[in-house]
C-alpha cells in the first residue's frame, strides 16, 4: 500500500522542520490535493508543484487528506536516496513515461504523480466489497491494456472480479459470452484456473485483457449514464393516436398502411401498440430481406418460435398456421424495403387467415404501389387496402408534447424546438437536441437555456436555426 507523508504538527514548519520530524500514515480512500491548505503550501519549499513523484510510489506529496490510526513515525531524517517498499497492489503494472496525471491536482495538472498505470492500479486496492462503489464514483481514463504487463498478479485481479461479477449479476457462462468476447467455455476454465493447464499458463493473460477491457467499459458507460438525461419513454402525441387507430382497425382483419416521413414517431407507436395488445407481431424489415424465407424467419423469430421447417413452401404455410384464427395482427414496419413477391405472399396470408395486415414505411411505399410500370402489379392488393394515412412532418400538437415530456418551460426553448422538428428528421432530431442540450446545461451547472439547444443542434447539424 503507498504511504504519504504528513506533517507533525499543524503549524506551517520549514523544509528542514518537516523532514526532521515526519510522520508516515496509510490512507483511507483517494487523496485529495487541496494545495490552499497551510500544509500543502509549506510543501512548496522543496518543489515548484503541490506533489513530487517518488521512485516507486506515486501519490501525491499533499499533505491534506485523512489519516487513520496505523502510523509509523520516523526518528530522524529521511536518509537520502532511501527508497521506500514497493506498493504490493501495484504490481506487474509499467510506470508509462509520458502518461501524466490521472486525478488532476487543481494547483497543477502535471504536478501529480499519479499515472494513468497507477490510477489503474487502485481498481485493484483495497477491499473487494467496496470496488464496485469506488469505480462508479471515480472519473477512469480508459487505458490501452497493451501497456499492462501479464503478471500472475494481474491475471488474479481479473480472475477475482470475475468470478464476483458473475456472482453479483446472476449471470451465466454464456450471457458473459457476448460482453467479454471470449467464449463461456474459456471464461468458465479461466475462472477455475484451469485454462490451458493452469492459472499462469499462456493465453490468460489475453483473456485477462479482455476482462479489463470489459470492465472499463463498464465504469464509462455508467458515468454516462449519470451524465446524460433520462430520455422520456414512450409519450402520446396526435400522430400516435391515429397509428393506434389505424393499427386497431387492422386488427379487425383489415389491411392498411401509414406512410410517414422521418421522425413522425410511426415505429414509436407501432411498438407501443404491439405492447398494449395481443397478438400483435411487429416486424422490422431489413434491406437484407429479400426473399420469401427470409421473411418468413423474421416473422418466426418474432414469434420467438425456432422450429420452422425448411423449404419456401412449407415454411410459408407453417407461417400462415400460426396466424390462423388468432385474431392477430401483422405489421411490417419498413415495408418499402419489400418486393412485389414477399408482398404477394402477404396477401396471400391475409386471404386464407384473415390476420389483420399494417404496412408502415416511408414515402417509397406509396410510389411503389401506385406509381410506374408496377401500379397494374399491386392492383390486386391496393382493392384489399381498408385505410391509409400519409403524414411527412409532425404535427405542432406533437412537438408540444415532446417538449412537455422533456418538462420544457422556457417559450425560446420550445419555439426553438418548434422550428428543429419542422425540418427532416422531426421528433428524433428534437430528442437527440434535448439530450445533447440537458448534458451542457448540466456541465454549466444551471438551468437549460436556448443557447444550450442553439448549441447542440450547431453539433448535430450543418443547417443552423434562425433565432
Amino acid at each position: 500500500m503507498s504511504m504519504t507523508m504528513a506533517a507533525s504538527s499543524s503549524a506551517p514548519q520549514s523544509a528542514g522542520q518537516r523532514r526532521g520530524s515526519t510522520t508516515w500514515a496509510r490512507p483511507s480512500g483517494r487523496r485529495s490535493c487541496a494545495a490552499t491548505s497551510a500544509r500543502a503550501c509549506a510543501a512548496s519549499a522543496r518543489s515548484s508543484s503541490c506533489c513530487r513523484p517518488r521512485r516507486s510510489r506515486r501519490t501525491c506529496g499533499c499533505a491534506s487528506g485523512p489519516r487513520t490510526s496505523r502510523k509509523r513515525r520516523s526518528s530522524g531524517p529521511r536518509a537520502s536516496g532511501a527508497t521506500p517498499r514497493s506498493n504490493p497492489f501495484q504490481r506487474g503494472l509499467r510506470r508509462p513515461r509520458t502518461t501524466r496525471s490521472w486525478a488532476s491536482c487543481p494547483a497543477s495538472s502535471d504536478a501529480c504523480g499519479w499515472s494513468n498505470e497507477r490510477a489503474v492500479a487502485g481498481e485493484f486496492e483495497g477491499a473487494r466489497h467496496d470496488r464496485n462503489a469506488r469505480e462508479s464514483k471515480r472519473t477512469v481514463i480508459m487505458n490501452n491494456v497493451n501497456d499492462i504487463e501479464e503478471t500472475e498478479g494481474f491475471i488474479a485481479d481479473q480472475r477475482d472480479w470475475l468470478i464476483e461479477h458473475k456472482q453479483t449479476r446472476a449471470l451465466s457462462w454464456a450471457q458473459l459470452h457476448p460482453l467479454i468476447g471470449r467464449p463461456g467455455s474459456t471464461l468458465s476454465l479461466f475462472a477455475a484456473g484451469k485454462y490451458n493447464g493452469g492459472p499462469s499458463a499462456s493465453g490468460n493473460g489475453e483473456i485477462a485483457k479482455h476482462i479489463f477491457r470489459f470492465r472499463q467499459t463498464l465504469v464509462r458507460q455508467t458515468e454516462l449514464k449519470v451524465e446524460a438525461p433520462d430520455i422520456p419513454t414512450f409519450f402520446e402525441t396526435k400522430t400516435a393516436s391515429e397509428i393506434h387507430h389505424l393499427l386497431a382497425w387492422a386488427q379487425r382483419g383489415r389491411m392498411c398502411y401509414w406512410v410517414g416521413g422521418p421522425g413522425t414517431g410511426k415505429t414509436t407507436a407501432a411498438k407501443e401498440y404491439a405492447q398494449r395488445a395481443s397478438n400483435v407481431w411487429h416486424v422490422e424489415i431489413l434491406r437484407s430481406t429479400k426473399t420469401t424465407m427470409a421473411l418468413c424467419h423474421q416473422i418466426l423469430e418474432v414469434m420467438r418460435d425456432f422450429t420452422g421447417p425448411t423449404g419456401t413452401a412449407r415454411l410459408s404455410a407453417y407461417v400462415m398456421g400460426k396466424f390462423r384464427d388468432t385474431g392477430g395482427l401483422l405489421i411490417l414496419d419498413d415495408a418499402q424495403n419489400l418486393d412485389i413477391d414477399q408482398i404477394e405472399e402477404v396477401r396471400g396470408w391475409f386471404d386464407r387467415t384473415n390476420v389483420g395486415v399494417a404496412f408502415i414505411g416511408n414515402p417509397k411505399v406509396v410510389s411503389r404501389m401506385e406509381g410506374g410500370s408496377r401500379a397494374a402489379d399491386f392492383a390486386q392488393l391496393y382493392s384489399r387496402i381498408g385505410m391509409r394515412m400519409i403524414r411527412a412532418l409532425p404535427l405542432k400538437d406533437d412537438i408540444e408534447a415532446l417538449a412537455t415530456a422533456w418538462q420544457v418551460q422556457d417559450e425560446q426553448v420550445a419555439a426553438t424546438l418548434h422550428k428543429i422538428g419542422s425540418k427532416p428528421g422531426g421528433l428524433r432530431s428534437c430528442t437527440y437536441v434535448m439530450e445533447l442540450a440537458m448534458m451542457l446545461a448540466r456541465a454549466d451547472n444551471s438551468e437549460l437555456t436556448v443557447q444550450h439547444v442553439h448549441t447542440a443542434w450547431t453539433q448535430l447539424s450543418s443547417n443552423p436555426v434562425v433565432a
